[in-house]
């Protein structure tokens, strides 16, 4: 089957899966909420420097949310520097099955520092859905659409600590962010395979496109 274009990265044009069918989550549930912090970015061998406020209180029984930490400062490689999107992916050297060198080019120094709380999967019945639904979809929960540096972050970051591919490939998963490229091409992040992580753009509503709920404000 044909495959739809997904933008181009710095070495090979990259593609989605043809569109499939979201019969299954797009990972396993967990009994508690999952805490990705400090600790966890050193796995990544990125030194955090800010003063990390509070961890804020969520429900502990909250099921498939990622509770993570984006810095502001850190150091790697002995330099310190703002915590951006293009650092993160410098850092880590992926694993990245595509990185749309657009995405980089016009958010690459993307900051979003800070305490969130994201959901492991899409929101159900958020597939095939135009980015405006989508984005009222998530507001009428209280929350947001994330950021592309928020879900990348929380990808890597749980991969790094558990092996985990979130928003992974049985079915095909992507989470469409807040951003867009030119203005018109929402960003998305997701179909975590062996190969790694793709961040592209793509106008189109499919199947394979839902979004996650992002929560930042915790009064």
């Amino acid at each position: 089957m044909a495959s739809l274009a997904f933008g181009v990265s710095s070495q090979d044009s990259c593609h989605f899966s043809a569109p499939t069918s979201p019969s299954s989550s797009s990972s396993s549930s967990s009994s508690t909420v999952q805490i990705c912090d400090v600790a966890t970015w050193e796995m990544l061998n990125i030194t955090v420097l800010d003063p990390v406020p509070p961890m804020p209180h969520v429900d502990p029984s909250k099921k498939d949310a990622v509770l993570l930490y984006i810095p502001r400062r850190v150091r790697v490689g002995g330099e310190e520097k703002d915590f951006t999107l293009k650092v993160l992916k410098e850092t880590s050297g992926g694993p990245f099955d595509c990185f749309d060198e657009k995405v980089e080019e016009q958010f690459g120094d993307t900051m979003a520092p800070g305490w969130v709380l994201i959901d492991k999967e899409v929101l159900p019945g958020s597939r095939n859905q135009t980015y405006e639904i989508q984005k009222r979809m998530v507001e009428a929960r209280g929350c947001s659409m994330p950021s592309v540096l928020e879900a990348v972050a929380l990808n890597l970051m749980v991969f790094a600590s558990t092996g985990e591919r979130l928003y992974g490939e049985k079915p095909c998963t992507y989470t469409r962010c807040i951003e867009k490229v030119d203005d018109q091409y929402p960003i998305l992040v997701g179909c975590f395979r062996a190969n790694g992580l793709n961040v592209g753009r793509y106008f189109r509503d499919t199947i394979d496109f839902g979004v996650a709920c992002v929560q930042r404000n915790f009064s």
